[in-house]
């Protein structure tokens, strides 16, 4: 502090007498100035300078110093060091401020790397092995029994067969009673063509029976040796023929383009003569028959026999040799026409009105 303190004791000194040479100067050459211009006397002019610097200067100093150094004066620093004459106070000699002396850094060790210790080799934990469950066997689930595809009717006393047909595999099947009292002991299954959507279907009774029942062919009259009625104009019958005669056999409607199998009759079931004799003579009037689309029981059936001649090969009163070849129109001698063996009565109908369509 007190270093401090003379510092600026000694700049303030400085400051004055600087001042002082200034105000010496500036005197002199105003003296010049005035014994040249004015015509003064210069014992006159020498007397007022001084009396004007010694005036004047010192106001001004005070006043100077301080602004240009406002940041020197601290507000510590005594009141009465101005007033001290600076020609008195011996100037210190500056003390030179030591240098700090640098503090060697210290040479830094370096921390030595910690060893990594090794991991230890981790022992596989075996894996415990999965016992197998035992395989539950599913419950078998029950299939629901299915509802009968068709219901036969029950049977009465008076009709001991019931005729069954499939459209979908052209199958005639016939059932008698079995020993269950119902229409289950079948009997025999015969190939039998339909109309289609012009065969009904449904349960029907069996009605008039008639033999040589006339139908219309192309324009001409045909003949089925045996018929059936069971709905409207429609009827169970053979094939057909031109003619009354058991050798005159129409090809087309046997197996040619309206075969017995097939879709093509105007709505009647068309079947072989073994099929529709046994029907004619077994079953009587109102016998069931049930009639359904489709094959919901899967019956089948085998294919008609081959013919060899225009006669129905099933026919029972057909005994044909096997070097003997029908005439196709045959012209029987009035005298060698053959009785008819054994031929039960069939029972009596009105004579029907001929049908347009077999």
């Amino acid at each position: 502090m007190r270093t401090l303190t003379a510092r600026r004791i000694v700049t303030r000194t400085a400051v004055v007498l600087a001042a002082l040479l200034i105000l010496a100067f500036a005197a002199c050459a105003g003296s010049d100035r005035a014994e040249d211009g004015r015509g003064l006397s210069a014992a006159n002019t020498l007397t007022d300078e001084p009396t004007e610097a010694v005036t004047e200067e010192p106001a001004e100093v005070p006043t100077e110093v301080p602004t240009e150094e406002p940041t020197e004066v601290p507000t510590e620093e005594p009141t009465e060091a101005p007033t001290e004459e600076p020609t008195e106070e011996p100037t210190p000699a500056p003390t030179d401020t030591p240098k700090p002396t640098k503090t060697p850094k210290p040479t830094a060790t370096p921390t030595p790397k910690p060893t990594k210790t090794p991991k230890p080799t981790a022992t596989p934990t075996p894996k415990p092995t999965k016992t197998p469950k035992p395989t539950a066997k599913p419950t078998a689930t029950p299939k629901p029994t299915a509802a009968p595809a068709v219901v036969f009717p029950t049977p009465d006393g008076g009709h001991p067969y019931f005729l069954y047909y499939e459209k979908g595999s052209h199958t005639l099947s016939i059932y008698m009673v079995g020993s269950d009292g119902k229409y289950s002991n079948l009997i025999a299954r015969y190939r039998t063509a339909h109309g289609g959507n012009k065969t009904p279907t449904g349960t029907f009774k069996l009605g008039a029976k008639e033999k040589w029942h006339r139908f219309t062919v192309s324009g001409r009259p045909a003949y089925a040796r045996f018929a059936v009625k069971y709905a409207g104009g429609v009827y169970l019958h053979g094939p057909l023929y031109w003619s009354q005669d058991i050798y005159d056999l129409i090809p087309d409607y046997y197996d040619g383009s309206h075969p017995i199998g097939g879709s093509n009759s105007g709505g009647c079931l068309r079947m072989v003569v073994k099929a529709i004799y046994w029907i004619y003579y077994n079953c009587p009037t109102d016998t069931k028959l049930m009639i359904v689309n489709g094959s919901p029981l899967g019956t089948s059936s085998s294919p008609v026999p081959p013919r060899t001649g225009t006669f129905d090969p099933t026919d029972p009163e057909v005994q044909p040799s096997p070097t003997h070849t029908p005439s196709p129109t045959p012209t029987p001698a009035p005298t060698s026409a053959p009785a008819p063996t054994n031929t039960p009565a069939p029972t009596a109908t009105e004579a029907p009105e001929p049908t347009d369509e077999p």
